[in-house]
């Protein structure tokens, strides 16, 4: 078997699927083919064409704690940091800062637009912060779509994709 090809945030290259199943039919052999992409597998949704049955999918997640310990992190870190290698591996609050900026200003501009949301990246911050201070207390949906000016449907959505992104977790 040949090296494999590695392609990096697949998801954004849905006319890739198909090409790659008929390949894929013609010759099985696995690992090929390694698609890497930062988002959950079930917000593709330009995809037409499925892979299923060719392929096996590998669910990376942030840090989890008993991962972080091994990795020397303590709790704290690992929570207010939020488990993702690069920013907890750091330890000067200057460059944490500027990697969190980084990453929120990507992830608004980016990956939140590719999913078709065309509000302004200040009010994709603003929900992200009002988010955030919802922790550990109820989620009234509808409260928070009067706050942002839209119906309870777009905020589900919005937080279905922060969820797909680690970013918040739903119980």
């Amino acid at each position: 078997m040949g090296r494999p090809l590695i392609i990096d945030e697949a998801q954004a290259l849905p006319e890739l699927f198909p090409v790659l199943r008929s390949i894929i039919d013609e010759q099985r052999n696995p690992g090929r083919f390694y698609l890497l992409g930062s988002v959950n597998p079930a917000l593709i949704r330009n995809i037409s064409e499925s892979l299923a049955g060719c392929v096996g999918i590998v669910e990376l997640t942030p840090f989890l704690f008993p991962e972080a310990k091994i990795c020397a992190l303590n709790l704290p870190a690992v929570w207010l940091k939020g488990g993702f290698p690069n920013a907890c591996q750091t330890s000067n609050p200057v460059q944490w800062t500027h990697w969190l900026e980084a990453y929120v200003q990507t992830f608004v501009e980016r990956d939140m637009a590719r999913y078709g949301l065309k509000n302004s990246s200040f009010d994709l911050r603003r929900f992200m912060g009002m988010t955030a201070n919802l922790h550990g207390g109820l989620l009234n949906t509808s409260d928070l779509g009067r706050s942002m000016g839209v119906t309870y449907h777009t905020i589900r959505h919005y937080l279905d994709i922060l969820e797909a992104h680690y970013l918040v977790r739903r119980r």
